[in-house]
């Protein structure tokens, strides 16, 4: 049973689809790749200032479009809030955004050659204020494929971090490819997530990402990395097994 917990999936809201039909064909797409269940996390930051109604709004439009399509995945409300916001917003503005009402929220990675110095505490607030961050996709962000110990006090701060499907089918390149296994391996990312924004150019890629997993990590480590969606979901931090040593590469393989 897979649950993504990170996906544009709502019509005209960010850079997501642009219309139903494109929402449609990116929930199928997941329901093909055996998700059952997504969290529409649209952006909240500046660029797409998305309110609580609007996205309401819309996930009740594509609840009842894939329920006329006949598709089973369920649609869970929820955000990928920017940063900036998360640090300032109260309990309630943070509620909001909660990924299907529950303790789990969606903190996105600011983009930047700096590194973000509110990450850790903010992470920590949110914490100690009865939620579960979700730290998305620090594997792209260039400050942590050039220093991956700089999550260690995000981590330690009590947050979880996810890693993107398409950057492990190497979809993101080969530096955000690498950096993503060393921080699954290392244990500074706990959970994986679409982060599709349409099923063109930034579609799901579960499958792909289960079979680099399996290749580089070993099959256990693969199916318990995906599985602990379901229980960040519930608002907890998943306990992953250690994943398997690395491929050895024969003398003349790259």
């Amino acid at each position: 049973m897979t649950l993504d917990l990170h996906a544009h999936v709502l019509p005209g809201v960010d850079d997501g689809p642009d219309t139903v039909e494109d929402a449609l064909d990116l929930l199928r797409a997941l329901e093909d790749e055996g998700v059952v269940l997504v969290a529409a996390t649209p952006h909240v930051h500046p660029a797409y200032p998305t309110s609580p109604q609007l996205r309401d709004e819309r996930l009740q439009v594509v609840r009842e479009a894939a329920s006329a399509a006949g598709l089973g995945i369920e649609v869970a409300a929820g955000g990928e809030i920017d940063l900036e916001y998360a640090s300032g917003y109260d309990d309630e503005q943070v509620r909001a955004f909660a990924l299907g009402g529950g303790p789990a929220v969606l903190v996105e990675f600011p983009w930047g050659a700096a590194w973000p110095l509110m990450l850790a505490p903010t992470c920590k607030d949110l914490r100690t204020r009865g939620f579960l961050p979700i730290v998305a996709h620090p594997e792209r962000a260039r400050p942590v494929q050039q220093r991956p110990e700089l999550l260690d006090e995000v981590v330690r701060s009590g947050a979880v971090c996810q890693i993107t499907t398409g950057s492990l089918a190497g979809r993101f390149g080969e530096t955000a490819q690498r950096t993503a296994f060393a921080l699954l391996r290392d244990q500074r990312g706990h959970m994986i997530a679409s982060d599709a924004h349409g099923v063109a150019n930034r579609g799901p890629c579960f499958a792909a990402a289960r079979k680099a997993l399996a290749g580089e990590l070993g099959t256990d480590y693969a199916v318990a990395i995906e599985a602990a969606a379901a229980t960040v979901y519930e608002g907890r931090a998943p306990l992953l097994p250690q994943p398997a040593e690395p491929r050895r590469r024969g003398l003349f393989r790259r």
